[in-house]
């Protein structure tokens, strides 16, 4: 995950400083198709979030852990009490949304004030 960041930010940097701002269009167009794309995903998983939260758990700790240490009984249990999953999980999608639309916003702005009559799809 750092030098995913890492590698934003330099892109980032480099999309605003380089040539006098010719990247500057290219990374908000950037920016806000990766939002758009998360606040899908964040809307998949919070709707999977309410309709069947222990399943969308289970499955995910099938996906991402290759041992079967995580499903045994054992500390894990008695550390976290029942709720807290749910409500971690509430709270990242939560604040995965409110960032991506922080980012769509900005995005969508700067296009906007930058007279592209479609942001989208414009080279």
């Amino acid at each position: 995950m750092l030098g995913t960041l890492l590698y934003c930010l330099i892109f980032s940097l480099v999309c605003i400083y380089r040539e006098k701002g010719r990247y500057r269009k290219m990374l908000a167009r950037a920016v806000l198709w990766g939002s758009g794309i998360t606040l899908g995903i964040m809307f998949a998983a919070g709707i999977g979030t309410l309709i069947d939260f222990d399943k969308l758990f289970y499955d995910f700790h099938l996906l991402v852990f290759t041992n079967n240490f995580w499903s045994t009984p054992g500390n894990m249990l008695l550390l976290f009490p029942d709720g807290f999953w749910y409500d971690a999980v509430t709270y990242i999608v939560i604040a995965i949304t409110v960032l991506a639309v922080i980012l769509t916003v900005l995005s969508w702005s700067y296009l906007a004030t930058h007279k592209d009559k479609n942001p989208l799809l414009q080279p």
